[in-house]
């Protein structure tokens, strides 16, 4: 997955004065969203937005989940 880099900057501000449990917490959702990222494109045989002629599948959107773990 990439990030261009001024979403890279905002992300490093935003972490920069919160509290050492947000930022294990934004490591952890950043992680798992880049593993969903590149299973989905293994699966697909595309990335986001890439257009290939041997494709078949589609890509359909994505929407926000809040996935609750005992280390919050």
């Amino acid at each position: 997955m990439t990030h261009d880099h001024s979403a890279l900057l905002a992300q490093l501000d935003a972490l920069t004065g919160a509290d050492s449990a947000s930022v294990f917490a934004e490591l952890i959702r950043t992680g798992l969203q880049a593993l969903i990222e590149a299973e989905a494109t293994d699966k697909l045989g595309a990335g986001r937005y890439e257009r290939t002629n041997t494709r078949t599948t589609h890509r359909n959107g994505h929407r926000t989940k809040t996935v609750a773990t005992t280390s919050g």
